[in-house]
């Protein structure tokens, strides 16, 4: 898997969330619980990620943008043995 930080003029990617089980209080006062659009579970949006949402990115949770991530990475290497 491959992370990286978007620079200045790219688009798309997914942005994670942080899951109200491992952050059970929210860290700002900006912090508000919202629901993960894959799996339901709680998550935390702050300011910096509704810029993001309204930037056209995807938002889901820790769990679920790693398992996006995974997949994707299995389907590379499935198509360098090709």
């Amino acid at each position: 898997m491959k992370i990286t930080v978007r620079q200045q003029g790219e688009s798309g990617g997914i942005a994670c969330l942080p899951m109200a089980v491992n952050i059970p209080k929210p860290m700002s006062k900006d912090w508000k619980k919202v629901s993960c659009p894959i799996c339901g579970a709680d998550c935390w949006e702050s300011d910096l990620a509704r810029k993001i949402i309204a930037k056209g990115t995807m938002v889901v949770c820790t769990m679920c943008a790693l398992k996006i991530g995974l997949s994707g990475s299995e389907q590379e290497k499935n198509h360098d043995k090709e």
